[in-house]
């Protein structure tokens, strides 16, 4: 499951969370189960003070993203790969490269392989630092969850969410 997650991270230059699409990357947030969200939605309001706080949240989230796309494709080119090639050769172990891409070098592999265990380093350490971020605002993770659902859910909280994040 995190070698998925990390080359759907990976793919497309590294892809950031963005408001639009949440939760398409996080770990934490990408385990949700569509019955919680559909339940969460409809059984909790959301307060403006909780609003602001996700939305604060949110924001360290895309430093914290933005941080750890830098770090993965640093990782990536420090054993001597792109990481357009390093997506290429994951895809290719799980099936889901063009038989072109499943070319791989003994060599090749061999960086992968190490460049993984970094990456997959980073990708903990990037969970551990927005679980953080969501309690440094005051947030259990639940409650974020039932938030982001909310969001989801409600286009016009999304909407406030967009509006906070650009200020």
């Amino acid at each position: 499951m995190l070698k998925s997650l990390l080359l759907r991270s990976l793919a497309g230059s590294f892809v950031l969370l963005a408001i639009g699409s949440f939760p398409a990357y996080s770990q934490t947030i990408s385990s949700i189960s569509p019955s919680f969200l559909a339940q969460a939605a409809s059984s909790s309001a959301v307060t403006p003070e909780e609003l602001q706080k996700f939305a604060e949240a949110f924001k360290e989230f895309r430093v914290i993203e933005m941080d750890a796309e830098q770090k993965m494709a640093q990782a990536v080119q420090a054993e001597g790969l792109t990481p357009e090639r390093f997506v290429e050769i994951g895809q290719s172990q799980q099936g889901e490269a063009p038989a072109s891409a499943a070319q791989v070098s003994a060599e090749e592999q061999q960086k992968f392989d190490k460049a993984l265990v970094k990456v997959r380093e980073i990708l903990q350490n990037t969970e551990d630092r927005k679980y953080q971020a969501v309690q440094s605002q005051g947030l259990e993770i639940e409650r974020f969850k039932e938030i982001i659902a909310a969001v989801q859910e409600n286009p016009q909280l999304k909407q406030q969410v967009q509006q906070m994040l650009q200020n």
